[in-house]
């Protein structure tokens, strides 16, 4: 993913997806397992998005803090 950003191209992580469909598509060995796919593209026309779809492209993103996510020898949350 940081490659392809690095190359000027989008890099979207999915996991919404039938994987034995994808599998069959892909021609992926049965005895391999499919946990997510990594669509990459150039990056495309709003104008071509609706207008739902622009808002929540264009939407400031809502992030936690780094410390939620990251952390050393400790749990970086409250269990």
């Amino acid at each position: 993913m940081l490659e392809a950003t690095q190359m000027g191209l989008i890099a979207h992580p999915i996991a919404g997806y039938d994987p034995i469909k994808v599998k069959d598509i892909l021609k992926i060995p049965d005895d391999y397992v499919l946990i997510t796919l990594i669509i990459v593209a150039h990056l495309g026309n709003a104008d071509k998005l609706s207008e739902q779809q622009k808002e929540a492209e264009f939407a400031p993103r809502d992030r936690k803090p780094l410390g939620k996510i990251v952390s050393w020898n400790k749990v970086p949350y409250d269990l």
